[in-house]
């Protein structure tokens, strides 16, 4: 009987543990950022990339717009349609961050404001 008690302490706590983990990556894929307040900060960044000023903070910066624009549902539109143009941007700008060959010119491609702006910006 006396080792009842701290097996039974020991498997509570676990449960416990394990139902925080639980809870907290659930938060990790809550956006951070609306889709509007992720517009609202990358223009200025994109604009720098095409320009070549970009700095190494603002390529990452980048990276978590679109990370935290890609956790939003569509605005509008198809639901696939918009993982798959939210997946190309985190990937190239991921791959803009790295300096990878050729992730400047896929990024420009991906970032096509007026093909996504058609299939998922709300109409009024």
């Amino acid at each position: 009987m006396r080792r009842v008690f701290p097996i039974f302490c020991c498997s509570m706590a676990l449960i416990v543990v394990g139902a925080l983990s639980l809870l907290r990556a659930a938060d990790d894929d809550k956006p951070k950022k609306s889709v509007k307040e992720v517009m609202k900060q990358h223009k200025d960044l994109v604009d720098k990339v095409k320009k070549d000023t970009a700095s190494a903070e603002e390529k990452k910066q980048l990276v978590e717009l679109y990370t935290e624009m890609s956790k939003n549902k569509a605005p509008s539109g198809e639901a696939d349609s918009w993982k798959k143009m939210t997946e190309a941007l985190v990937k190239a700008s991921k791959d803009l961050s790295d300096g990878k060959d050729g992730a400047k010119d896929a990024f420009v491609k991906a970032v096509d404001c007026g093909k996504c702006h058609t299939a998922h910006k709300p109409k009024k």
